[in-house]
């Protein structure tokens, strides 16, 4: 049952003159196509007997309505047309009239008669335009159809309906013939009926078929739907025309033929939907990439326009967006296990923020955007800082081991495992501030840090200050520590440090000869894991 909506003001109240002009033509055409089956010797008790039957007014009677249904429910089927369902009826035989809404599009349709049922063979002709379909089905021997009336009663007159409104086959409903409509031609009436009931024959008090039901009028206004019983079905003197030239055709061809458009947009829509959600998962994750494919593959099964373009839309929303998250996560793999961490926390968070927008996931995003944004900060300030050295005189640190045994001047220095303290006390070491010997740190096997004498504290001082800026702190020695000072001096127990991106470098004296210290990160972090 296709259901009709307007928001206007109500139906027209008058036939008008194409109308009535249309439905005399059908007459004349099922009058005489009655007129050449009688002379061909076709006759039962004043009835033309053919294709069709068609019923000579005259010699009519009116039937009760158990009558009318008695003698109706044979011939009144249901239509199962995929995920569409209507009602029909036989009018042959081997034709069945339905409405062309209920199986436009559709190859496998099942109709389904008291004690019978079967598939449909083939069309013997359609009408998009009177909304009717006459299938071609497996004979039922000797049955016979319903008659078909080639006008219709008087306004006002009792006319009753048999259909499966809801698929509640044999549902009988009576009114009244309530006016004829035009621009399409209908039958405007009052009987009950509902989806499901599309197709259904409506009977005149002689029994007789004066319509198939196809409409129900609705009115939207205010928010509310208005309308009750105002129904409507196609002459049913529109049959005469379809079986006027009629032609079989089967079912593949009238499914590829009648689809519609939009139905074979989706069909393209569905197809695609595979290439659509491998996609989803690359751009968007795998994560939130499957949830936005089910939610497409959701909006493409229910045929959801509306909620597919709001996917679409999103979807770029989205890819734009993930990719900043991961440019902003990227920039955080610096910060080394502690960046991969708070990048791993942005990433999930942005996924179940965008999958569920609660409260709860909203803080979550902030608070893992706000983690990301104060590391990113910290990453920039240690970018700026100066590297520290990669080596010193002329040896690299973290160098190979060869290279570290050539420095120690020949000496068999094998350093183990963790931090091993070697001396070379010969080795000249530029600058010149620098005198003595050095001592050498050894990390696995490569070299992690220097410290060596100078002939002048400040002069030492300076010479760093040059090439890396003012020290990043100073201190006082204090037991085993060394605590921030305010006031720099280079008295005994004071050490000026310079912060570098790599390492640190510390010019400071104790009670004996002023030193200075390059020590690579490396060698803190082995410390730092020994206590």
């Amino acid at each position: 049952m296709r259901m009709a909506l307007e928001t206007g003001g109500p139906p027209p109240t008058s036939r008008g003159a194409k109308g009535v002009e249309r439905l005399a033509k059908l007459a004349i055409l099922a009058i005489a196509l009655a007129a050449s089956l009688v002379s061909a010797g076709c006759h039962h008790r004043g009835v033309a007997q053919g294709p069709l039957s068609v019923t000579r007014i005259p010699e009519k009677h009116e039937l009760t309505t158990d009558e009318i249904v008695a003698r109706a429910l044979p011939y009144v089927v249901r239509v199962d047309a995929g995920d569409r369902q209507g009602s029909g009826f036989f009018v042959t035989d081997s034709l069945v009239v339905t409405c062309f809404h209920v199986v436009r599009g559709r190859e496998q349709i099942r109709v389904h008669a008291a004690f019978w049922e079967g598939e449909a063979l083939g069309v013997a002709g359609w009408s998009e335009t009177d909304d009717v379909a006459v299938l071609q089905v497996t004979a039922r021997p000797s049955r016979g159809g319903l008659p078909v009336a080639v006008v219709v009663p008087p306004i006002g007159s009792h006319i009753l309906a048999i259909s499966s409104p809801l698929g509640l086959e044999n549902t009988v409903s009576d009114g009244v013939f309530s006016a004829l409509r035009p621009n399409p031609d209908r039958l405007q009436f009052t009987a009950p009926v509902s989806p499901g009931s599309s197709g259904a024959p409506l009977f005149d008090s002689h029994g007789d078929v004066i319509g198939i039901v196809s409409d129900v009028l609705t009115t939207l206004a205010g928010g509310r739907t208005y309308g009750q019983n105002l129904n409507f079905a196609v002459p049913a003197a529109s049959i005469w025309e379809l079986m006027r030239s009629p032609r079989t055709t089967n079912m593949a061809q009238f499914a590829e033929l009648t689809e519609p458009e939009e139905e074979k947009q989706w069909r393209a829509t569905d197809a695609a939907l595979p290439a659509d959600e491998g996609r989803a998962k690359v751009e968007l994750g795998e994560r939130l990439g499957a949830f936005y494919a089910s939610q497409l593959r959701a909006a493409v099964t229910s045929r959801n326009v509306d909620q597919l373009r709001v996917l679409f839309e999103r979807h770029k929303t989205l890819v734009r967006d993930r990719q900043e998250i991961r440019k902003a996560s990227a920039s955080l793999f610096a910060g080394g296990a502690q960046g991969l961490s708070v990048a791993r926390e942005l990433l999930a968070a942005w996924d179940e923020a965008m999958i569920e927008a609660n409260p709860q996931n909203n803080a979550r995003l902030q608070a893992a955007k706000q983690a990301a944004s104060d590391l990113s900060t910290t990453l920039e300030a240690e970018a700026n800082r100066a590297q520290f050295p990669k080596g010193f005189g002329g040896f690299p640190f973290l160098g190979d081991e060869r290279e570290i045994l050539r420095a120690c001047a020949g000496e068999d220095v094998r350093p183990g495992s963790g931090i091993d303290w070697q001396f070379c006390p010969r080795m000249l070491i530029p600058p010149p501030w620098v005198t003595g010997g050095a001592s050498l740190s050894f990390l696995n096997g490569q070299l992690v840090s220097v410290n060596a004498d100078v002939a002048s504290y400040q002069g030492a001082v300076s010479a760093i200050t040059e090439k890396y800026g003012p020290p990043s702190s100073f201190g006082r020695h204090y037991g085993k520590e060394w605590v921030p000072a305010t006031r720099p001096s280079f008295a005994a127990n004071t050490v000026f440090e310079w912060h570098l991106r790599g390492g640190r470098i510390r010019v400071g004296k104790a009670t004996g000869k002023p030193f200075i210290a390059f020590i690579h990160s490396a060698r803190d972090s082995a410390v730092d894991a020994s206590y």
